[in-house]
């Protein structure tokens, strides 16, 4: 393992993402897990879904978090599930950046 700071970023914008673990569990389950910077007022992508699930972390900052429709907002410490095939996204309602780590669990 690498300490995250020397893992590599993607940029997008004013927006910064770091791939920490993309792999596999014992049980041969893929597990993916990165960290993403916000700015505020901006999100990483419109309102999707997918097959795997997701746990979202907050680390610093809020996010507000939709999921089918409701929207929850998240402070450091808090957290957020989105099962499998839930239409869902995620927004930095300001007024300084969001930090969070999405655990990615299935296929």
């Amino acid at each position: 393992p690498k300490p995250s700071g020397e893992l590599p970023t993607h940029q997008n914008g004013a927006n910064t993402s770091r791939a920490i673990r993309d792999g596999t569990t014992r049980s041969n389950d893929r597990l993916e897990v990165h960290e993403t910077t916000l700015a505020p007022g901006s999100e990483p992508h419109p309102p999707h879904q997918h097959a795997h699930e997701e746990l979202f972390l907050m680390r610093q900052g809020r996010l507000a978090v939709t999921i089918s429709g409701k929207t929850t907002t998240i402070d450091p410490g808090g957290a957020a599930f989105v099962h499998s095939g839930e239409l869902h996204g995620v927004k930095n309602p300001g007024p300084g950046p969001a930090q969070y780590f999405v655990v990615a669990i299935g296929t």
